[in-house]
């Protein structure tokens, strides 16, 4: 080369450590890249390394059925399982093609396998600093290809976490959002959440009860898929006690005998009906007696 001697790839032995009984090795692989030598792969006592000089090169396992079984792709920071040719689908890190994955656990025990999503302000590892009101610790979107957009980033549906007010030190409320997305449309739309507070929003994103409906004349269904009986109560809505023990009252609706919508107080209370707010008109008591006015 050039009249030049040229290593074009070494491989290296060197002793880490010749203490007797505790001795290591280390095995250093070397080649010309671009004119410079570069270290490919270095196993040492504590580690085995890849691409130490964080060059522009990939890695690469192949399988019997895929040529990039496990692809690291080394210019883009990505890493691909399953990818059969190693192509990139949008910008996530880590992508799996042509399969699926499975979590699992077996062991003698009370726990689980668990998937965490984990959000910092801070830009380093193990270093701390607050998240914000809104910020999105984490979700699960999914999307599919419409034929035209080569980025794939057409939304069909997603579930995802969000900071639901100040955090603090031990205080970090959260809510859960679930989206779909419209017909015609590739962005999701928010059509529930469950709030820090415990409330759920449909059609909202501010629910003021425990159940929030909100729509253009919304209608609440109940129905009932397995009446075998002509005095089966289709649908009831119950009220109980806060220990979820005595039957306060219920609301029913039904067919046959039960064909009429039943106003039920128990536990020997009246039932009521108030106009204007909380003016009473009418008060059917325990005893049966009617009074109106």
């Amino acid at each position: 080369d050039n009249s030049q001697d040229v290593d074009y790839a070494k491989i290296l032995t060197q002793i880490a450590d010749a203490s007797d009984g505790t001795e290591d090795g280390i095995l250093d692989i070397r080649t010309i890249l671009a004119g410079t030598e570069v270290q490919r792969a270095v196993f040492s006592a504590t580690e085995t390394v890849f691409n130490e000089e964080s060059k522009d090169l990939d890695f690469r396992v192949e399988s019997n059925g895929n040529t990039h079984q496990l692809f690291v792709d080394g210019g883009n920071d990505r890493i691909y399982v399953g990818g059969g040719t190693g192509s990139s689908i949008g910008s996530n890190k880590f992508q799996v093609q042509n399969g699926g994955a499975t979590i699992s656990s077996f062991a003698n025990d009370s726990g689980s396998s668990q998937l965490h999503f984990i959000k910092s302000r801070n830009t380093t590892v193990g270093s701390q600093t607050i998240v914000n009101d809104g910020d999105s610790v984490g979700g699960i979107f999914w999307k599919a290809d419409d034929g035209d957009a080569t980025d794939y980033n057409n939304n069909v549906a997603g579930i995802e976490g969000v900071i639901d007010g100040t955090p603090g030190t031990n205080d970090t409320p959260g809510r859960l959002v679930f989206y779909t997305t419209a017909d015609g449309a590739r962005t999701n739309t928010e059509r529930m959440r469950i709030t820090s507070t415990g409330t759920v929003g449909i059609g909202t994103s501010s629910p003021q009860t425990t159940l929030h409906l909100e729509a253009t004349a919304p209608i609440l269904r109940i129905s009932d898929s397995n009446s075998t009986s002509e005095d089966d109560a289709v649908g009831k809505i119950q009220f109980y006690d806060r220990n979820n023990t005595d039957l306060n009252a219920e609301i029913i609706s039904g067919t046959g005998s039960l064909a009429d919508l039943i106003l039920s107080a128990h536990n020997n209370r009246a039932v009521i009906l108030q106009t204007n707010g909380n003016t009473e008109r009418l008060r059917a008591t325990g005893d049966g007696k009617i009074g109106i006015g």
